[in-house]
């Protein structure tokens, strides 16, 4: 199979994993809008998750709040979930 043919199937495949509410982690080297944007063409994100929960703290403290703030916000909704960790490598 072809590595297109195979690129058409992700969409699917993502919402099947999702559909058994299995918990989907994806690492990406791309800048933060990229990668929102990639989640979005392959329907691992969906507008019912947004606003989207944001980490992008510079100091780890910064990012512990926002952590703590994305918990909070988790628990509280009764809705799909989506957090964009993004930072320095």
């Amino acid at each position: 199979m072809k590595a297109h043919a195979v690129l058409w199937q992700v969409p699917q495949s993502i919402a099947n994993i999702m559909r058994a509410k299995i918990k989907l982690w994806v690492l990406t080297g791309d800048k933060q809008e990229t990668a929102i944007n990639i989640g979005f063409s392959c329907r691992l994100l969906n507008s019912e998750m947004e606003p989207l929960l944001i980490i992008n703290g510079k100091t780890e403290d910064e990012v512990k709040e926002q952590l703590k703030h994305a918990l909070a916000e988790t628990a509280k909704e009764d809705r799909p979930n989506a957090i964009v960790i993004t930072g320095a490598a």
